[in-house]
């Protein structure tokens, strides 16, 4: 492990860095900071960045364990619909494998850090209405499955789309 005081920069240097219309072609180092400054911010960067991102980064075994927690409850969900396509919407023959829980967000993106949550996005092309629909049944019919099954699950309404907060691990309050 490097010392940190042997890469820090000196104080009266401690502003960053910032291109700037410095020479004819609008680019280059302002004449007061010189090369080695920056090259001392930018080790400094990286001892931070060694320091802080390993403690901060989503593990793998987070990552498999959050993807079988989608899988599981995308199941459920396309159990839940199927029922509700059959039973409600008189379609004997709807395609559950239709229906699919799409992850988005800082774990779709490769942003997310330990504890994150997961963002899912449910698709269900073949449901009429969609389950985004101010009219569709479905979040609700979600909604009373998930809670049927054991986890923490609200239906937020007055919300431009239907958004169900989910806990996979609630407790009793």
């Amino acid at each position: 492990s490097k010392d940190q005081n042997s890469v820090r920069p000196a104080p009266e240097h401690n502003r960053l860095f910032q291109p700037g219309p410095y020479n004819s072609r609008g680019y280059g180092t302002p004449p007061s900071i010189s090369l080695e400054q920056i090259a001392a911010q930018s080790r400094f960067l990286d001892v931070l960045l060694d320091q802080y991102i390993p403690k901060i980064m989503i593990g793998e075994n987070e990552i498999q364990e959050k993807e079988r927690f989608r899988v599981t409850i995308e199941q459920i969900c396309r159990e839940a619909i199927l029922n509700y396509e059959i039973i409600e919407n008189n379609i004997p023959k709807f395609n559950a494998a239709s229906v699919e829980l799409k992850c988005f967000g800082s774990m779709a993106s490769g942003f997310a850090t330990t504890a994150s949550d997961m963002d899912l996005a449910l698709l269900a092309p073949h449901s009429k209405p969609p389950p985004d629909a101010p009219e569709s049944s479905i979040p609700r019919v979600l909604e009373k499955r998930l809670l049927d099954m054991g986890f923490g699950a609200r239906l937020l309404t007055k919300t431009r789309v239907p958004i169900i907060k989910l806990c996979q691990k609630p407790t009793a309050k």
